[in-house]
């Protein structure tokens, strides 16, 4: 097949540029995204069930859902948290389940518990999460005519259906602003006066606001629809409905008793952009759209749309992901150029020659556009894991053709004058070994399948990248290599040098320094490997040493789940005690706006006041309230760390609120809605009680360090409540029930939606409540008046009684148990802070059946560093069964793979002198390193045995093998390393997402590298040569 090529050059030429088109052709439709699509196994049952207590939503709604939920196939655990008035139950399901089945089967059984939960409890919604359903831009609209109560209404109507209708759009979200509402505020004075119960005004209203048809009529052959309108015309008109009729029978109208006004709900949620009050658009993605051709076409749409406005209002993008994608990507991009001509560079100072490192590099664009092909097919997207994938890929693109191509050139110099013969020779030389060397590299991707859950998924994308890239690299090499190097043989050193002295001085002078190198570098490393063979043992105790060395300082390295991308943006997220209102709430998110927006750092500040559950599912789901603030810091550079603990120190808050600093879009917090620094306890048992005393003694531990911060319990009882205490004596005598007053007290309050106003295509709510002033305090809830069945209006104070107290906030269940989560931020080195708390909390004493135990960041990090060293280990089995295959030996894999532990050292010491962490990325690192660093012994012994097969002596065998490898493994070295220099250097956007897996590899090899090349040969000598007794004989 190899001659087939060689001697059908057009053929060849268009074989590869197929290729090429169809990898630009694909590039055209792949996908651009941050992350591969990652679903989170995990659904959940969102449940509302107004005005209700959290201990009345955990009995009468939580515990029925997760008894019907738990039997769904798959589940692996459930979560709830029951709040006022919401219950959330979260089912987390085995990495790998069939969402949508488990989708449909969770809806199913959802519904079979509706006969079990209270009538009036709202629909429950099973809610599928998934990263990539996240807001891709958002977009304040401020008024600048000063009508900001209207802007809300324009927005909707306006803007949102042209948005909805662009391409790739899912859904747009608007919140914040004011909603129209026609307020029915009633005078309770008046209520009583007139014997007209809150009830009797809501039914009423409902009646006198009817359309309906009412038959038909025929005359002269022609058939007429009848039909009755009386509906609102305008809402003055609600006024003159009929309430009700007094005790002498008359009716009551509305405005006896009330006033009607055209205003707003009651705001639950503020947005602010740079001080000013604004309406929030946040605009989603289908799944599987490009985000930035999304994000382009909406800021398109936006400017065609402002340009219509007349400065009424201004739209301005806050946020857009596609920035940073773009941003992080191009920097990928970048690195793998600069990595390419790095590479260029290194082998035309080793060959000496421009020829070979100019057909090496036509492997670079044709292997690249090869994987995008590889890409498209497979369904994957465009990323940084991917695009990561293509980066480390660069350097060892290369290396199959720098040892074909030095096979070539050394069957030139036997064979001159026959480049077609030279070619097939030097190709079939060592097309095995270099195919081994691939594919021990591709094969330790293989144990991510087994590992499966978030790194496998992950980094499937980065490991199928690498794969194809290699695989593609591979066809480069042994099909259009040859046919290259038999098209442009090799000129005569002596013409090359005339041809170099005419050209330009500088290129011979680079020639001779070559030629200088290469021969000290051969005359050293004799040096060496004699040193070594005189002393075996000593070099195999280096080689060990350097082994515990490295895996001990593993141990003390950093550990998280992934590195931290510093963005330039950053998050505060504050809980303000229970029962602060909207307002109080607004003026704490303004101190803190004021004083970031005075920083000179500061490019912009966006902040959210409140949550309305009413705006968007994700609202409702994440269960905030009227008293937390999340604010949204731009700054003008980067140094998000230093800023946010500059901020920590200038704005310190009581014990009673907690302030929660991250840098936004780190990749944890891009996948979970979490700070990467969270800490959470779990305590766990039956009690209440006894969990609260058990977390107020976790949270002083917490209190008690520095490095802990926001502490806070799932069970703070800082809510305060009125409780109406109704007594079931007096109520049965006077003939009322309890539905009577609960929907009284709940009228009153709250209010009622009488019916609904149509004005044009739009439907207000009409919402019926006392005034203000009648329902301002405790003192006005007895003088609420319920009228029985007689008619008879009775005051609540005669019926009920009113207490004031504390309750829950929520109530947490884990696996259908009552918990305490603790939960706090940790600031600086997570894993070390998180085991001097281990250690302090396992001193704690509690009572007999409750369990404590810490979750969250923890467990995260320890089944990433088990997944990792799973796959690591396997790795290692696959390679070493490759190996045994391709030597048909069991002993001589083992040999070889002594190059992987050593390089642990390098590894490792990379790490600990850059500062990088030990995290998901750098683990795939030394996943990495067990197939790349095993491929210089096995072209080290490849050399070996087919030396021993020319009948030489074991001895001189090993001396022939390093003296003909030196360079090809140092070359392959060497490109390898400084293609993934741009990357561990973390330059521009993103970049330290790569950072810590480029250092891995770097160390590593470099470590290895400089080791196993005495190592390894000395460990055959030891093991497999035949005669030690002049080990001195050896000459490289």
């Amino acid at each position: 097949m190899i001659a087939f090529f060689i001697h059908h050059r057009i053929a060849t030429i268009m074989i590869f540029l197929a290729v090429c088109l169809a990898g630009v052709l694909s590039l055209r439709r792949l996908p651009v995204e941050l992350l591969p699509n990652v679903g989170l196994p995990c659904l959940t049952v969102i449940t509302p069930f107004d005005n209700a207590s959290p201990e009345d939503v955990e009995q009468l709604i939580t515990r029925h859902i997760e008894e019907a939920v738990s039997s769904t196939s798959g589940v692996d655990g459930l979560s709830s948290e029951s709040m006022e008035g919401l219950s959330l139950v979260t089912a987390r399901f085995r990495w790998g389940t069939d969402m949508d089945m488990a989708l449909i089967e969770t809806k199913e059984k959802a519904d079979l518990a509706r006969s079990q939960i209270p009538q009036d409890a709202g629909k429950s919604i099973v809610f599928k999460y998934d990263h990539g359903a996240r807001p891709v831009m958002f977009v304040t609209a401020i008024a600048d005519n000063g009508d900001f109560p209207g802007l809300r209404r324009r927005v909707e109507r306006e803007i949102v259906p042209l948005l909805e209708r662009m391409p790739g759009v899912a859904a747009v979200d608007v919140m914040g602003g004011s909603k129209r509402q026609i307020n029915i505020n009633l005078d309770r004075g008046k209520l009583y006066a007139h014997s007209i119960s809150l009830d009797e005004v809501i039914k009423g209203i409902g009646e006198s606001n009817y359309s309906f048809p009412s038959g038909f009529i025929e005359k002269s052959g022609k058939e007429y629809l009848v039909r009755t309108i009386g509906e609102f015309r305008q809402p003055g008109q609600i006024a003159e409905a009929v309430a009700g009729r007094n005790e002498a029978g008359v009716p009551v109208l509305i405005r006896d008793l009330g006033s009607v006004e055209d205003g707003y709900r009651d705001r639950k949620c503020i947005i602010r952009h740079n001080g000013r009050d604004a309406v929030g658009i946040f605009i989603r993605k289908e799944p599987g759209a490009n985000t930035i051709d999304v994000c382009n076409g909406v800021r398109a749409k936006l400017a065609e749309i402002e340009s219509n406005l007349n400065g009424e209002f201004s739209l301005t993008v806050v946020d857009d992901s596609s920035v940073f994608i773009r941003k992080a990507v191009g920097t990928v991009v970048n690195a793998a150029v600069t990595g390419s001509f790095i590479v260029f560079a290194v082998l035309a100072f080793f060959l000496k020659s421009l020829r070979f490192p100019l057909i090496i590099l036509t492997s670079l664009p044709v292997s690249v556009l090869g994987t995008f092909s590889l890409m498209y097919f497979q369904g994957l997207s465009i990323n940084t894991m991917s695009l990561g994938g293509l980066a480390l890929g660069v350097g060892m693109m290369v290396d199959a053709g720098i040892v074909v191509l030095e096979s070539i050139a050394r069957e030139e110099r036997l064979r001159p004058g026959q480049p077609a013969a030279s070619a097939l020779a030097g190709t079939r030389t060592v097309i095995l070994p270099v195919a081994a060397s691939i594919f021990t590299t591709i094969i330790v991707f293989l144990p991510l399948v087994y590992t499966g859950g978030l790194s496998g998924i992950l980094f499937g994308e980065l490991a199928l990248t690498v794969s194809f890239s290699l695989i593609c690299s591979l066809a480069c090499s042994v099909m259009l290599f040859p046919m290259l190097a038999a098209s442009c043989p090799l000129p005569s050193m002596e013409h090359s040098v005339i041809f170099a002295r005419r050209v330009h001085q500088y290129r011979y002078q680079l020639i001779r320094a070559a030629d200088r190198f290469i021969i000290s570098l051969h005359s050293g490393y004799t040096r060496v490997i004699t040193f070594a063979s005189l002393r075996p043992r000593r070099v195999l105790a280096v080689g060990f040493a350097a082994f515990l060395i490295g895996n001990s300082i593993l141990f003390f390295i950093d550990r998280e789940l992934f590195p931290a991308v510093d963005t330039g943006e950053f998050t505060a997220e504050v809980e303000l005690p229970r029962g602060t209102s909207l307002d109080e709430s607004s003026r704490f998110s303004a101190a803190m706006e004021n004083l970031f927006m005075t920083d000179p750092g500061m490019r912009q500040v966006y902040a959210k006041i409140g949550s309305d559950p009413e705006d968007a599912i994700t609202e409702r789901a994440s269960g905030r309230g009227v008293n937390s603030v999340f604010i949204h810091g731009f700054l003008k550079n980067h140094g998000t760390a230093s800023f946010i603990e500059m901020l920590r120190n200038r704005f310190p808050v009581s014990d009673n609120v907690r302030v929660v600093y991250s840098n936004r879009d780190s990749i944890q917090g891009a996948l979970f809605d979490s700070a990467p620094g969270d800490l959470t306890v779990e305590a766990a048992g039956r009690d209440h009680e006894v969990l609260m005393k058990i977390g107020n003694a976790v949270m002083s531990l917490m209190r008690g360090r520095q490095a802990f911060t926001s502490a806070r319990s799932s069970l703070d009882t800082g809510r305060p409540e009125l409780r109406v205490l109704i007594d079931r004596n007096a109520m049965g005598s006077l003939g009322l029930t309890v539905e009577d007053i609960v929907l009284t007290v709940r009228a009153a309050i709250t209010g009622e939606i009488a019916t609904r106003y149509r004005e044009h295509d739009e439907e207000i709510d009409v919402r019926v409540r006392l005034r203000a002033s009648d329902r301002a305090d405790r003192g006005s809830l007895n003088l609420l008046y319920v009228k029985n069945a007689d008619g008879e209006t009775l005051p609540l104070g005669k019926i009920a009684t009113v207490h004031e107290r504390t309750g829950p906030v929520s109530i947490r269940r884990e696996n259908q148990q009552r918990v305490n989560l603790i939960t706090a931020h940790i600031k600086g080195n997570h894993s070390r802070e998180i085991r001097r708390f281990d250690r302090a909390l396992s001193m704690l004493s509690i009572p007999a059946g409750y369990e404590l135990k810490t979750v969250g960041l923890k467990n995260d990090i320890g089944r990433a560093m088990g997944d990792m060293v799973f796959s690591f280990l396997l790795a290692l089995l696959l390679v070493y069964m490759l190996l045994s295959s391709q030597f048909q030996s069991l002993k001589t894999p083992l040999i070889i793979m002594l190059s992987v532990p050593v390089s642990f050292l390098g590894a490792s010491a990379a790490l600990v002198v850059s500062g990088a962490t030990l995290n998901i990325n750098s683990g795939i690192g030394f996943v990495m390193l067990a197939g790349i660093v095993v491929n210089n012994g096995i072209m080290l012994f490849d050399g070996i045995e087919r030396a021993r097969a020319r009948g030489l002596q074991v001895t001189e065998s090993v001396g022939t093998a390093c003296r003909e490898r030196l360079v090809p493994i140092l070359m392959t070295t060497l490109t390898t390393i400084f293609a993934l220099l741009p990357l561990a250097l973390g330059l521009g956007e993103g970049a330290e997402l790569q950072r810590p897996l480029a250092l891995t590899v770097i160390g590593g090899m470099t470590v290895s590298t400089a080791l196993t090349m005495v190592l390894l040969p000395t460990a055959y000598l030891v093991f497999v040569g035949e005669n030690l007794s002049k080990p001195g004989n050896v000459e490289p």
